[in-house]
């Protein structure tokens, strides 16, 4: 129950979770932090919603070129992040079978 109570209160305010349950903080700032397997996805929509912005302002002003840059840019970037992962996740797996 308390659990569900902790879901509730990171849908409405994080601050409310937070102190709900210190086991759902943990599992977080593990997850999403700073060296975690999900900070990734983070990093992935940061890249994702910046360039939407980007590309947003400049369709608004007028420079359709710098949006084509824009796009590619975030493509790769994002193909480098998950090359990143994939070479991580090999690099567990081989110290696994070492």
């Amino acid at each position: 129950m308390r659990y569900i109570a902790a879901i509730i209160g990171l849908l409405l305010s994080p601050m409310v979770a937070f102190a709900l349950s210190e086991g759902l903080r943990n599992t977080m700032s593990k997850t999403f932090g700073w060296g975690g397997v999900g900070n990734k996805i983070v990093i992935l929509m940061v890249i994702a919603v910046g360039s939407w912005v980007a590309e947003m302002v400049a369709g608004a002003v007028g420079k359709g070129n710098f949006c084509a840059v824009i796009k590619i840019v975030a493509t790769f970037l994002a193909i480098i992040l998950v090359i990143g992962v994939a070479l991580d996740l090999l690099d567990h797996v081989s110290r696994i079978f070492v």
